[in-house]
């Protein structure tokens, strides 16, 4: 009996995380929309099919573990509602010139939904990371299979595809699934124990680097260098001297590498079509116009007192530059919330993620985490906000969302003497016996 009821409980739990999954890739997932285009049903209907069924299943499953949520998390998901109110207050206030809901429907319906899809999730990280390691996996292969067969080449002065299957090709969409398989790659890699194996893991990394560089995506691989960066400063941080050391002459190599390359290292980066949108911003160019938008963005948001504590408001940005258009952002998720939203609507947002990080703090004793899965997710978060830093939006921010209401850590505790147990750390329940109720800890 024990036994069926932890196969019931893990299983509830993979389906709640499949069909969150599912939702949240649902639009960017490429190999998953072209499949999707070929059925004979309307995709929104679709999507909002398994949205249905994943907030039912929510509460099925809320229902059934008998759990109740806490003062801390009704405090991090109630400073976003505040913050959706008064986006929505801003809308009303604000004529609506682009006759546009998109971006209002996204920040007052769509990403409290995805915070309760996160809240479902919130037992099941490993699993999720597996699924979008796999996700990101089959982007890889793709990459590995267009390159062998011709489709495209490291050397390239074009945006590439690795699909073939559309005449522009989405070299951000490609990028970011590729830089997510570079930093989950990197964790497993450094976990890894057994030396072939990882290896094999640095052979895959080092291609999905090159990939990269060959597609065209500067912002997903300026993410995933910072997560990155942050994985190895906190692994050595605490490490002892022998192994700071060890770090410290193997950054010095591959400085003196760098040098006495460095001709070699920057033809290699004008032949890729990343590289050479890299150097162009060293040399002052702005091919992206992402300084442009900017400084405009600075502007609007200076433009008079109003505006810099309540902001333009929505779609302004693309009235105050001429754009007249929809979907035109600052391409800087801070900007546009200054910009449109002002200092006051800026705190606000921007008010339930530090308290997500303090919650952190608190239950793990470090924002970064103990697990190999807090951590992860912690890196994850931090590349996909860094992204935001240079594309992405408010507009389309629900997977930002997402992802960022996972960082808050799960604490169960024993309620009854029959119960279910879980580790702090851990995304796995081992169920004690067939009886039992879940509370989550203060």
């Amino acid at each position: 009996m024990q036994l069926s009821n932890r196969a019931l409980l893990n299983r509830t739990i993979n389906i709640g995380v499949t069909l969150s999954f599912i939702c949240v890739i649902f639009y960017s997932y490429l190999p998953f929309l072209y499949i999707i285009n070929a059925l004979p049903i309307e995709k929104n209907f679709l999507f909002g099919t398994i949205v249905s069924m994943s907030l039912c299943f929510a509460v099925f499953y809320f229902i059934l573990s008998g759990m109740h949520i806490n003062k801390n998390l009704m405090i991090a998901i109630g400073l976003y509602i505040l913050f959706s109110m008064y986006s929505l207050i801003s809308f009303l206030l604000t004529p609506n010139y682009l006759n546009d809901i998109f971006t209002i429907r996204t920040l007052t319906v769509i990403n409290p939904i995805f915070i309760v899809l996160a809240f479902l999730c919130w037992n099941g990280k490993q699993y999720l990371l597996r699924l979008l390691y796999l996700a990101s996996f089959i982007y890889f292969l793709f990459a590995v299979y267009s390159f062998l067969s011709g489709k495209f080449t490291i050397k390239s002065s074009m945006f590439q595809d690795i699909f073939g299957l559309t005449r522009d090709s989405p070299y951000q969409n490609i990028n970011i699934y590729l830089g997510i398989f570079v930093v989950i790659t990197v964790v497993k890699a450094k976990y890894e124990k057994i030396f072939l194996r990882k290896c094999f893991l640095y052979i895959l990394l080092l291609n999905a680097v090159a990939f990269m560089f060959a597609i065209g995506g500067r912002a997903s691989l300026f993410a995933a260098m910072v997560a990155v960066m942050i994985f190895y400063i906190s692994e050595y941080r605490h490490s002892s001297l022998e192994t700071k050391l060890k770090a410290f002459l193997f950054l010095f190599m591959i400085a003196f590498v760098i040098v006495a390359f460095h001709s070699i290292i920057i033809n290699f980066l004008m032949d890729t079509v990343t590289g050479w949108r890299i150097l162009v911003l060293f040399e002052g160019g702005d091919t992206s116009q992402r300084l442009f938008l900017f400084s405009k963005a600075t502007e609007l948001f200076l433009l008079n007192v109003k505006n810099v504590i309540f902001g333009g408001g929505i779609n302004s940005f693309s009235i105050y530059i001429g754009g007249n258009s929809i979907g035109i952002y600052p391409h800087n998720i801070i900007l546009e919330l200054l910009s449109e939203y002002g200092i006051f609507g800026t705190f606000l947002f921007l008010s339930s993620i530090v308290y997500i990080l303090r919650i952190r703090k608190s239950k793990l004793g470090k924002i970064y985490g103990k697990s190999f899965t807090e951590r992860l997710i912690f890196l994850l978060v931090v590349y996909f906000w860094t992204i935001h830093m240079f594309t992405g939006g408010l507009r389309n921010s629900w997977i930002l969302i997402f992802f960022t209401y996972l960082l808050i850590p799960v604490a169960l505790k024993i309620q009854n003497k029959h119960f279910i147990s879980y580790k702090l750390s851990s995304s796995t329940p081992s169920i004690e016996s067939e009886n039992f109720k879940v509370r989550l800890q203060s």
